[in-house]
């Protein structure tokens, strides 16, 4: 199994969640959902897949997974390919070895005191 792979599972996951959301607040009246909601992610070749109507190179891919592609059909979602360098994700999930990089991330979740 590739990385893609489990990165097209994940959009797939990701993409289940937003529809769950969509549909509550769509039931509660809440922010509009008649324009896709931004889902993303930082494979390349899973953004690609999910764009395409193709298979090719990801043969292996279950036929479940292409719920992504029906709701960026249907205008649901939208997936967007996010850099490594930007990707907030990353202080989760990887290894932080550039000090600076960790803490340009680290700011971009933190508050300042002046918001309290």
């Amino acid at each position: 199994r590739s990385t893609c792979e489990a990165e097209v599972i994940a959009i797939d996951e990701a993409t289940k969640e937003v529809l769950s959301l969509r549909h509550r607040c769509d039931d509660m009246s809440l922010p509009d959902t008649s324009i896709p909601t931004p889902v993303f992610n930082d494979n390349s070749g899973a953004v690609q897949w999910s764009k395409n109507t193709t298979t090719k190179g990801l043969r292996h891919v279950n036929v479940r997974h292409c719920a992504v592609r029906d709701s960026i059909s249907a205008r649901e979602i939208a997936i967007f390919h996010v850099s490594g360098k930007v990707n907030p994700s990353d202080i989760f999930t990887k290894e932080m070895r550039d000090t600076a990089h960790f803490c340009v991330l680290r700011d971009s979740f933190m508050m300042s005191a002046d918001s309290f």
